[in-house]
């Protein structure tokens, strides 16, 4: 019985350690504004090259898709 107790322990620091990390990554973000202005930083991947809201991405082996129409990515 008392080795159930020892695992029960170990994982109970384990999730306390990986709350505590949680916690301290989520501070560190909003101190170096990672957490201002969702909008803008996701649009701020788009070049225009690529504009946002159209697919232009292929993955190997798969056939090009001919119409714009088609919204299987969706």
């Amino acid at each position: 019985m008392e080795g159930w107790s020892n695992l029960l322990i170990f994982i109970l620091i384990f999730a306390a350690l990986l709350f505590i990390s949680a916690i301290y990554a989520l501070v560190w973000a909003a101190k170096k504004g990672q957490l201002k202005d969702f909008e803008e930083s996701a649009k701020s991947i788009f070049t225009d090259e690529e504009p946002e809201g159209e697919i232009l991405d292929e993955f190997p082996g798969q056939k090009e898709k001919s119409s714009k129409k088609d919204s299987s990515y969706y």
